[in-house]
């Protein structure tokens, strides 16, 4: 989907149609500012306005999608093009805004992991202890309600890890590594993996609970 093309589409339907900027809005119970977005590739109409804007300009929504005029005879495979590339655009932006919770998933683990160890106390270590076990935990959780690839999911237990592992030699010492560090990575192991999985399938519970109700 090109905004530039489809912008540029709009904007000559309208004029077509005689319509000024706010003409326009007015129908579509929109601002006129909107319009301008539009016509200049900057935005996209939003889903529940492209049946009005469609009706408004007397143009098919794929018309409006594929940014040209669609004649009879090219209708059902320029229609199936423009459904296409709309669904691989979503679905681009959906993958795009999972890579960025994931990212924050791991600087807000990080974050847990470090901070309490660097400004805690020789005697904090219980107090470290708990605050890393609820970040591990919250932190599984949430990912586990991404709808991203169960493998990516776990890979996110070995960088659990790894922040882990590092972390301990800022607050412990080498003597104690081996009594702190490699009970609590088991630990972690299973706490990250019980609740992805348990996240994950209320995530998948729940998408198939919302599509029943909406079928219904």
């Amino acid at each position: 989907m090109d905004n530039i093309k489809s912008g540029a589409f709009i904007k000559q339907k309208r004029k077509e149609k005689g319509f000024t900027q706010k003409e326009l809005a007015e129908i579509l119970n929109c601002t006129d500012k909107s319009v301008s977005r539009w016509e200049t590739g900057k935005g996209f109409p939003e889903v529940s306005l492209l049946i009005p804007l469609s009706n408004a300009l007397n143009v098919s929504v794929n018309e409006i999608i594929l940014g040209e005029d669609i004649e009879k005879e090219n209708f059902i495979e320029k229609s199936n093009g423009a459904i296409v590339e709309t669904i691989k655009s979503s679905n681009k932006r959906i993958k795009n805004t999972h890579i960025v919770l994931y990212a924050l998933i791991v600087i807000f683990e990080t974050f847990v992991f470090y901070v309490p160890s660097l400004m805690a106390s020789p005697g904090d270590e219980m107090a470290v202890v708990l605050l890393s076990v609820g970040g591990v935990a919250l932190c599984s959780f949430v990912l586990g309600l991404l709808r991203t690839k169960l493998l990516h999911k776990l890979i996110f237990i070995p960088i659990t890890l790894a922040l882990f592992i590092l972390s301990t030699f800022i607050h412990f010492t080498a003597s104690s590594f081996f009594d702190y560090a490699l009970p609590y990575s088991g630990f972690f192991i299973m706490l990250s993996l019980a609740l992805i999985l348990i996240s994950s399938g209320l995530s998948k519970f729940f998408s198939v609970m919302i599509a029943k109700l909406k079928r219904k």
